[in-house]
């Protein structure tokens, strides 16, 4: 161990390029694993004192991204320890770590060709920030939160995007929120940059899925549901599009159906103006090119948020039904029409079989949450027959005849004793498809 340790630190001296670098990656790697099994108190603080230069808090920076990488490795299994409850850190050694992490979690340089590519080292920096704060939230918590709000107020809008992915990692480790722990990502949907939106969206779909439930954590997501509305009828950037609608899926997917009420109308009303501009933007762009994929995409992702909202708030989803499988239905008569003539219908490009599967997977919560409606009849009808053909279609892609079961899935629970006449064009279907042995088609119960 202790030659290990003079390696590192003789190789993090100086400019780090070729032999020297990966003579010190190789040296945090094998401390990563000698400082949880020898538990040395002396060897645990020049472990920390060395991670924390090498991620440039100390007198000799470095800029390897492997060396990075292995130095946060280093301070994650610190705070992991062994065992559960087994945190190896120093009390007093928090506050240099968690600043080291803080600085390293910053992708310094994103790629403009795709918003999802993320360094090595941002990347290791959040999840140590995950770990840390599930070992100590108390202490890690407030370090975080005041690093966070210096990056918050920076010029720079990758120091203000790392301040969302502090925030939110760190929550996401230690699992319990307080009341006001939404604001940061409020603000930060509002931002002009693309990075900030976009760590406020994925931050979105990361709570909602990680925080227990509370009080606090119910009203900071109904926030961000709130803000989500407002921003995505105004959101430029087709990804973060989606990106949007995935996190109002997230969240509904943790709601309860008296939770969503009070934001349900400004959501959907969202979602659909939403749709609408996507379909219409889908006319500019080439059949086949990636930006037809990308609003292909955004389409699928805005259909599954309808969905998830009535599935959420099937008690209070009626007066919505209407305006939601209309919007449904006109883009599956623009798939058949297309079909049917050997034309495209200028919706019909986007209308992939995984948007197809959306839109009706979705239709089908929709349908339910008003079946006794007298004015929804011809839509949900027409939506049937839609589903019933995809069923008697050997052809149809997989996930579109999965979408259909979903679908009379809907149906049969709102429905009750009216789908015994159903049952001769479903049942038959699904038995035949839970005996299907190719593994080609996934019935979702």
């Amino acid at each position: 161990a202790n030659a290990v340790m003079e390696i590192g630190a003789a190789a993090a001296i100086g400019s780090l390029q070729g032999d020297a670098a990966k003579a010190l990656a190789a040296a945090l790697h094998a401390l990563a694993a000698l400082v949880v099994t020898l538990r040395s108190e002396s060897l645990i603080r020049a472990s920390v004192e060395l991670a924390c230069r090498v991620l440039g808090t100390g007198t000799s920076p470095c800029s390897a991204e492997a060396c990075r990488t292995q130095a946060l490795q280093v301070l994650r299994a610190l705070a992991k320890g062994g065992t559960a409850q087994d945190c190896l850190l120093p009390e007093d050694a928090w506050g240099a770590s968690i600043r080291a992490i803080c600085l390293t979690s910053k992708d310094a340089a994103p790629s403009v060709d795709d918003i999802d590519e993320v360094s090595v080292s941002a990347q290791a920096a959040r999840e140590c920030l995950r770990v840390a704060a599930r070992a100590a939230p108390r202490i890690v918590l407030p370090l975080v939160l005041e690093a966070a709000r210096e990056a918050a107020q920076s010029k720079d809008a990758l120091d203000r995007a790392s301040s969302v992915h502090m925030v939110v990692f760190a929550l996401c480790g230690a699992r319990e929120a307080e009341l006001g722990w939404a604001v940061p990502l409020v603000r930060a949907l509002a931002d002009s940059t693309v990075w900030v939106r976009q760590a406020a969206y994925e931050g979105a779909v990361l709570l909602a899925e990680s925080l227990r439930p509370s009080t606090a954590a119910t009203e900071g997501l109904l926030l961000l549901l709130a803000a989500l509305a407002e921003r995505l009828p105004t959101e430029s950037e087709p990804e973060l599009v989606r990106k949007a609608a995935e996190a109002v899926t997230a969240i509904f997917g943790e709601s309860t159906t008296d939770e969503a009420i009070s934001v349900l109308r400004a959501v959907v009303e969202g979602l659909l103006r939403a749709t609408t501009l996507a379909v219409t933007a889908s006319a500019a762009a080439a059949h086949g090119s990636n930006d037809m994929c990308t609003v292909a995409s955004v389409v699928g992702a805005l259909a599954a948020a309808i969905g998830a909202a009535a599935a959420a708030a099937a008690d209070h989803f009626a007066p919505l039904a209407l305006p939601a499988a209309g919007t449904f239905l006109e883009l599956l008569r623009a798939k058949s029409a297309a079909t049917a003539e050997g034309k495209a219908h200028p919706s019909a490009h986007v209308m992939t079989p995984a948007v197809v599967a959306s839109c009706i997977d979705a239709a089908g919560a929709v349908v339910a949450s008003a079946w006794s409606d007298a004015n929804l009849r011809p839509a949900r009808d027409e939506l049937a027959t839609i589903a019933g053909a995809v069923l008697a279609d050997d052809r149809a892609p997989s996930e579109v005849r999965a979408s259909a079961h979903t679908f009379f899935r809907w149906v049969a629970l709102a429905s009750f004793e009216e789908f015994t006449g159903t049952l001769r064009q479903v049942v038959p279907v699904a038995v035949e498809a839970l005996r299907d042995n190719d593994g080609g088609e996934v019935v979702r119960y």
